[in-house]
Parts: C-alpha cells; structure tokens; sequence
C-alpha cells in the first residue's frame, strides 16, 4: 500500500485567511466570536457566530467564476482554500508534473439549500408548487437552477480550471463530511492508481434558514457573549457558537512528492468510520460509535493507543457531546486517557459544520509539524464528567509523534483521522 503525506494546506476560518494566520491566532487563543453581521439576526435567540471577514475570493483564486457563486459563500471559501492549498504543495497542472487522470477531487460540504428565488418562480398565489405550461417550452425552465448546488460547481471549476480527469466525490455527511473527504482521499491513493487528490470540506450557515435551523436543534449557545460563548468541556458550556470556513488539504502518496521533491508536513496515517445508529440529532450515550470510529483509525494506522499523544476532539460544548466524547476516549485509550492532550479548536473558530473536520485536520497536522498544541479557551470550570487534560488556557510546547482528529456529525456520522509526524528529512517549512 502506498504511505499518503500531505503537501499543501489552504484555510479560509474565523481567526484567518491562509493556514499561517489561522495557525498563529489558533496558538494564540483568538476567538473568532462576534455579533453576526451577514444579516439582521435580531429575532433571533442566538446572535453572535464566528464569521470570516475581510475575504475577497479573486485575491486568491483566478479561474472562471459564474454568476450563481457571487451569493454563495461556502463555494466562493471553498475555491479560495483550494487555489491556497494547490500554490502551497507546488503543484500545477499547466506543464507541470501532474498527470491529469492521476489526480482525484474529494470535497466534503454542507446542505446543499435549494435557493429561493428558484422556488418562488414556481408557486401560485396560494403557495402551491406548479410546473410550467406547457412543459415542453424550453424558455419556462432555467436549466441552470437544477445544477446550482455549490458544491456540483465547485467540483465542475476546479476540475475545468485545473485540467483534472481523476475521480470526483462530493460528501455531505453533516459535521464529519471534512473527516470524511480527507479519509476517502487518502484511501484512493493509498490503494494505488492516483497520485495526488485534493480534498476538504466547505460550509456556511450564518444565514436566516441556516441559524434558525440550528437554533430549532437547540444546539447553538444563545449566551450572546463574543468571546466568551463556546466553552468545549467546561461545565458551564451551553452550545456551540456557529462559524464558517474551508479546509483544503493536497494529499499525495510518498512516492509521487519524491519524484518531484516535495517536502510534506506529515503524513496520513489512518482512517476509520462508524455510524452511531442512535437518535438522529444524539451520539449514543456509551460512545459506542465515537469509540469505534477511532479504533478503526487505530487500527488501519497499525498504531497502538499509547502511541498517540494528542487529540483533537469534536468539542463541540454541548453538554452532551463533550461528555460522551469523553466517555468515547477514556474507552479508546484506557488509562492512558489522563496523559493526552485534548484540545477543541472550536472554543475559537465556532462550529463550522460540514468543514470543522478539514480545518482541524490542518490543525492537527500543524501541532505534529511544530510541536505546538493549541489551547482550548473558556475551559475554566471543571465538570466531574470532562476530566481529562483540555489543554487550557494557552498553547503548549509537546512533541507529538502520533495525533489523533475527531469529527462527529448529526445522524451519528464518526470519523476519526491519524497523523504522523513527517521524517525530519521530509519536513516542509511552516
């Protein structure tokens, strides 16, 4: 089987645009929390989110860019990550090393909404859905509606700007989808036939449908306190704060980045999946799915628990995912659960739904490179039932060989991520 190191890294978060800025201020604990201002959210419960701003995407990508993305922000972050990623891995399709049908595509997204104005052109006066008459005049449908799924055009430019003809995936398992996309990438290439995929995972919320769906959930915090809200395992957390972004990673197999000398941050080690088959909107209250998905991670890495030294967990700071996740560790790593870090890099970022697992992968990976961990912020309460060592306060120096990433999504979707620290003589700058 082919060894899969990644070679590039582009990030669009709340706390920076480019993985060096988003690393700096993750190690530095800045919160990206801050009233919402993508819309008057007033009436809502919940009333700060963790936004990116300042972000053009024609400062970082140049390629075609059709209408129906002006509006939409997963794609246009998406697109930005990818352009950051594929300049920070060296690679270029236009003469360079890349064979084209070598190269797969693995992008992990949100909901794909159905826009509104697509749907009001349908209803009558009484709010029913009509077709049009007589279906056969061409001129009565925008053929264009039916493939205005962000996450269809962003696999369709990339792959036209890029001259990609590799596979394509698109994955929209809610909160694991970035878990999920990178997992998948990196299982097509190490069973041979690609040579570089690149992969992530885009979404964003901070929208009326979109927060007032949250809120229904119940899941968000409605404490209102910018930089203060999202309190990943302390006992007085109360919801998760939501945030936005994208993670785009460049995954190639060893040999490939060899060929052209490519230094890598780290390798991909391993990769394992669960479903909790519990209730929709729980985790199962044992861990049992959480549990299996990082066993299954374990095991397809060939490393033992006591190996790993860092997790990054799912942290969302709901009172019941912070303490099942818990649970799920403790029964993973046994005793050895007091000695990890655990970190939760969403007590500054937000929750950014179907792109946490690729932007905390980029953060793993950067703890392994650097041999820094991130703190979790706002940990100042203990809870009897989240007592493992939450890295609180600030950042700290820890040389992790082995590091673990958790993403745990709505339906019970588990993914669990391994990395490795990189071989000294392989390492790529930071």
């Amino acid at each position: 089987m082919n060894r899969v190191v990644v070679t590039g890294l582009g990030a669009v978060t709340p706390i920076g645009l480019g993985y060096r800025r988003f690393w700096d201020n993750l190690v530095a604990g800045t919160s990206g929390e801050a009233p919402i201002t993508l819309f008057d959210a007033s009436a809502l419960p919940t009333r700060i989110a963790a936004e990116v701003s300042d972000f053009e995407v024609h400062d970082y990508w140049d390629g075609p860019f059709p209408v129906e993305l002006r509006a939409d922000r997963q794609a246009r972050f998406a697109l930005a990550a990818c352009a950051m990623a594929l300049a920070d891995s060296g690679l270029t399709t236009a003469g360079g090393p890349i064979v084209a049908d070598r190269v797969g595509l693995v992008i992990g997204a949100g909901l794909g909404l159905v826009r509104m104005a697509d749907i009001a052109g349908h209803l009558d006066d009484d709010g029913r859905f009509r077709l049009p008459t007589p279906l056969a005049d061409r001129s009565t449908i925008d053929p264009v509606s039916l493939i205005r799924d962000p996450q269809d055009l962003v696999i369709g430019l990339l792959a036209e700007h890029l001259g990609i003809t590799g596979p394509t995936t698109v994955i929209t398992s809610a909160c694991a989808a970035g878990a999920h996309a990178i997992g998948t990438a990196f299982r097509l290439l190490r069973r041979g036939g690609l040579d570089v995929v690149l992969c992530g995972a885009m979404d964003s919320m901070i929208n009326p449908l979109g927060m007032a769906g949250l809120v229904a959930l119940g899941a968000p915090s409605t404490d209102n306190l910018p930089g203060r809200t999202g309190r990943p395992f302390d006992a007085t957390r109360t919801g998760f704060v939501v945030g936005e972004g994208a993670g785009m990673v460049v995954l190639e197999t060893e040999a490939h980045a060899r060929r052209r000398s490519a230094p890598w941050y780290a390798e991909v080690a391993g990769f394992g999946r669960s479903l909790d088959a519990h209730r929709f909107t729980e985790p199962h209250p044992d861990g049992a799915g959480a549990a299996l998905a990082m066993r299954a991670a374990l095991a397809d890495a060939h490393v033992r628990p006591d190996r790993v030294g860092l997790v990054n967990a799912h942290g969302t700071a709901t009172v019941l995912n912070d303490r099942v996740e818990t649970i799920a560790i403790k029964q993973v790593f046994g005793s050895g659960a007091t000695r990890l870090a655990v970190t939760a890099n969403k007590s500054m970022t937000g929750h950014l739904i179907a792109a946490c697992g690729a932007v905390e992968f980029i953060s793993t990976v950067l703890s392994v490179r650097t041999a820094t961990v991130p703190p979790t912020v706002n940990y100042r309460h203990r809870d009897a039932e989240c007592d493992l060592d939450y890295v609180p306060g600030q950042a700290r120096r820890l040389p992790v060989e082995v590091a673990l990433t958790n993403s745990f999504g709505l339906g019970g979707q588990n993914g669990s991520l391994v990395v490795r620290r990189a071989d000294d003589d392989s390492m790529a700058p930071v």
